[in-house]
């Protein structure tokens, strides 16, 4: 039930360690950003051996990509 409401309906991040402003201010964030883009991992992939950066982490899940990259040897 949880993640049908969390994927479905409401995301809302709450992180204990930061106050009730700095949630919401998260919460606003990811729901109104002024800017925002789409890409695809291919064009992260060209970003990334653009910089001469090697994939050193690649995840992706309906909320976007995740790379970690580090300067080749």
């Amino acid at each position: 039930m949880q993640r049908l409401i969390y994927h479905f309906f409401m995301k809302c991040f709450w992180n204990d360690e930061l106050d009730t402003e700095a949630n919401a201010a998260i919460n606003f964030d990811w729901y109104h950003p002024e800017v925002s883009s789409r890409h695809t991992v291919d064009e992260v992939h060209r970003w990334f051996a653009g910089a001469d950066l090697e994939v050193v982490h690649e995840y992706t899940d309906p909320y976007g990509i995740t790379m970690r990259a580090a300067r080749r040897a």
